[in-house]
């Protein structure tokens, strides 16, 4: 865009004049033509790409894929609280930075990928909706490693409290502690010292 908007202006000066917009600024040129622009108030759904070929399903197929989607927003949402207080810490390291830009871009590349409109609407294949969960799955995995360790920070800022134990989460719903890597510590009834974060990322207390 830079390259293109110096040559035009360079060789074309008297015809165009390109510049980078704002949408104030486009709307104030909207304005300027006095034109009553109509308003669409019907839905588009259900789409046909083809003669009896219509989406229907858009909102309701694979509907644990738009859960998915949903859960993987919420853990993106809420480790970025975590990014955006600990890049703001003077005393971080460049290898901090680091780690945090990889979490995060791994985390905005799956899920921008799975809002494509055969992704979140659940319209492919099953192998294709098989890899857009994978790479959800695979984004939190990373995701979590760095997120994990700021929460282990945060803990001991408020608290004081350290482990030599990494901290870690469980992803299952609807499930026992069987299922969650507490399982794979043994816990007995007289020695069964077990910490559990509990986070607001929202701005409203709660």
């Amino acid at each position: 865009m830079d390259a293109m908007i110096e040559y035009m202006n360079m060789k074309y000066p008297d015809e165009y004049n390109l510049i980078y917009s704002t949408p104030s600024q486009y709307i104030d040129s909207l304005q300027k033509h006095n034109v009553s622009w109509p308003t669409k108030t019907d839905d588009m759904f259900p789409y046909s790409d083809g003669p009896d070929a219509y989406w229907t399903g858009y909102f309701t197929s694979r509907a644990n894929d738009k859960l998915y989607v949903r859960d993987g927003s919420h853990n993106f949402h809420a480790s970025n609280n975590l990014y955006s207080e600990k890049v703001l810490d003077q005393s971080i390291t460049d290898e901090q930075v680091k780690s945090i830009q990889e979490a995060n871009y791994a985390m905005m590349d799956s899920m921008g990928i799975n809002q494509h409109h055969d992704a979140i609407s659940g319209t492919g294949r099953q192998r294709i909706a098989d890899d857009y969960a994978f790479k959800i799955s695979k984004s939190m995995d990373i995701n979590n490693k760095v997120y994990n360790e700021l929460l282990a920070e945060k803990v001991q800022k408020l608290t004081g409290y350290t482990s030599d134990k990494e901290w870690v989460q469980c992803l299952k719903t609807n499930s026992t502690y069987m299922d969650c890597p507490i399982a794979n510590h043994t816990l007995s009834l007289n020695n069964s010292n077990m910490f559990a974060i509990v986070q607001n990322p929202s701005s409203i207390d709660s």
